[in-house]
C-alpha cells in the first residue's frame, strides 16, 4: 500500500497505540512522527503507543530510524513511554545507515529481518553505519535476521538489565569494525542476568 508515496506522517494522535504498516508500503517515504510544535523544538510524543510493525519490503529507501525516548537531539525530544515491541520484517530500509534505540524502559522485544539495512554502496571504501540498542531496562530478547546490518561499521549493545536473549543469523555485521557490549555498572557485563547469546556465523 502507498507504495509510490515519498512522504509518511503520523502527527497528533495520543491515543495511538498500534502502528502496522503492510507489506510493499511506502517505498521511497522517509518515516517522520510528529506531534506538537512550540519554540522551535518538535516534541514527538505518542504516549499510548505500543506496537510497532513494519510489514515486508516498507520503508526500504529510509535513511535514518531512531526511536529515542526522552533524548534530545539537536532539537527533537522523543517520548514513547509504552512501547512494548518494534518488529521490521524483511528488505526493511535497506538503504537506512542508523537504527537507534535508545531510552525505551517499556520496550521488552525487537525483532529485524532478513536483509534489512544492507545497502552496498560502492562509492564507500569503508563500513558505514550505526546500530545502537541501549538503556531499555525492561528488553529481554533482540532477534536479527540474515544478511542484516552488513555494512554497518558499529554495533552498540549496552546497559540491558533484563536481557535473556540475542539472536544474530549468518552475515548480519559481517562488515563490522566497533563493538560494545557493556552495562552502567561495569565494563565486563551488559546485563543483570546471564543471556543466552547466538551469533550464527556472524563475526567468525
Amino acid at each position: 500500500s502507498f507504495s509510490d508515496y515519498s512522504v509518511c506522517e503520523i502527527e497528533n494522535v495520543p491515543s495511538l497505540e498500534v502502528i502496522e504498516m503492510g507489506n510493499n508500503s511506502f517505498h521511497d517515504a522517509p518515516l517522520e512522527l510528529k506531534s506538537g510544535f512550540q519554540r522551535m523544538t518538535w516534541r514527538i510524543d505518542l504516549p499510548s503507543l505500543k506496537s510497532v510493525v513494519f510489514g515486508h519490503n516498507t520503508f526500504r529507501n529510509g535513511s535514518r530510524v531512531a526511536f529515542e525516548s526522552g533524548f534530545t537531539r539537536e532539537k527533537w525530544q522523543l517520548d514513547l513511554p509504552e512501547l512494548k515491541s518494534i518488529q521490521i520484517d524483511a528488505y526493511c530500509f535497506k538503504r537506512a545507515k542508523e537504527l537507534l534505540l535508545v531510552g525505551l524502559h517499556s520496550l521488552e522485544s525487537v525483532s529485524v529481518g532478513a536483509d534489512c539495512f544492507n545497502n552496498d554502496d560502492s562509492s564507500e571504501e569503508k563500513p558505514q553505519g550505526r546500530f545502537c540498542l541501549k538503556d531499555c531496562g525492561r528488553l529481554t530478547r533482540v532477534k536479527i535476521g540474515g544478511n542484516s546490518f552488513t555494512h554497518f561499521a558499529a554495533c552498540e549493545i549496552e546497559c540491558l538489565d533484563s536481557l535473556e536473549v540475542i539472536d544474530i543469523d549468518d552475515r548480519s555485521f559481517c562488515e563490522c569494525r566497533y563493538v560494545v557490549f557493556e552495562s552502567a555498572s561495569t565494563r565486563m557485563r551488559m546485563m543483570n542476568r546471564l543471556a543466552w547469546i547466538d551469533f550464527h556465523s556472524t563475526w567468525l
